[in-house]
């Protein structure tokens, strides 16, 4: 607990006292000091950042002045100018002028036309004719068009010749014979031109063998089986054997 002591004064000299403090009572007099100060900065703070604790506490509102602004300036009384002052005499003219228009009635809409069945029957099978109409005329064009490519494919390919046929109804052949081979060719060209003065054809074939190049004397001769006998006969005339048939060949 503190204490107060009075000192007891001398003559001439003012009075003064004394006062002692506990520890706990230093304590608690700090903390109320501080809480005080904590109040304070914090009321200081908000009253800086424009916090109106008065607009909340009415008592408040009611000790504090009212603030004016350092700008505001006495406004000064505004005066009507000419052209104002004749406008309730154009109100009248213009509301005297302007007269009701009447509601026009709104029209009656006009309703779609029920449709009967039996138009819609008939109507789908007219369309249903008309299509099966159509895809007909298409099937019988695309039937045309095929026979008619047709045609001109057959028409492009060559008719196939049928077997050249003698009097007889024996068949007729284009043959191919070797008649000799010769290593030179001048010994070749020379039995060409023998065998040719009998009426028979003739040709020079080349081949390049392992052996080296031979030089083929070739008989081309045409008619029926039966004729070329006749063909063989003519060659033992200028001293040849029986010939080798390389190719035999339907005759067209």
């Amino acid at each position: 607990m503190n204490q107060m002591k009075k000192v007891p004064a001398r003559k001439g000299e003012p009075k003064t006292y004394s006062y002692t403090f506990v520890l706990p009572q230093l304590v608690g007099l700090g903390a109320g000091l501080a809480v005080a100060l904590t109040v304070f900065f914090v009321l200081g703070i908000l009253i800086g950042r424009g916090y109106r604790p008065e607009a909340e506490v009415p008592e408040l509102a009611r000790m504090m002045p009212v603030p004016v602004p350092a700008n505001a300036t006495a406004q000064e009384p505004q005066v009507l100018k000419p052209e104002e002052l004749h406008y309730m005499e154009q109100l009248t003219q213009t509301s005297g002028a302007a007269k009701p228009q009447k509601a026009e009635a709104p029209k009656p809409e006009s309703k779609p036309e029920a449709k009967t069945p039996a138009k819609d029957d008939k109507k789908a099978k007219a369309d249903a004719e008309a299509k099966a109409k159509a895809k007909a005329v298409e099937a019988v064009r695309a039937s045309e068009k095929a026979k008619a490519q047709k045609a001109e494919a057959q028409k492009s390919k060559p008719e196939a010749k049928a077997p050249a046929r003698d009097q007889t109804g024996e068949g007729v052949f284009d043959y191919v014979y070797q008649a000799a081979a010769f290593k030179d060719r001048d010994p070749a060209e020379a039995l060409r031109r023998r065998i040719e003065g009998t009426g028979l054809k003739t040709a020079l074939e080349t081949a390049n063998e392992s052996s080296g190049t031979w030089y083929r004397v070739m008989v081309l001769y045409c008619g029926t089986p039966s004729s070329t006998d006749d063909m063989r006969e003519k060659l033992r005339s200028v001293g040849l054997g029986r010939p080798i048939m390389k190719s035999k060949k339907p005759a067209r």
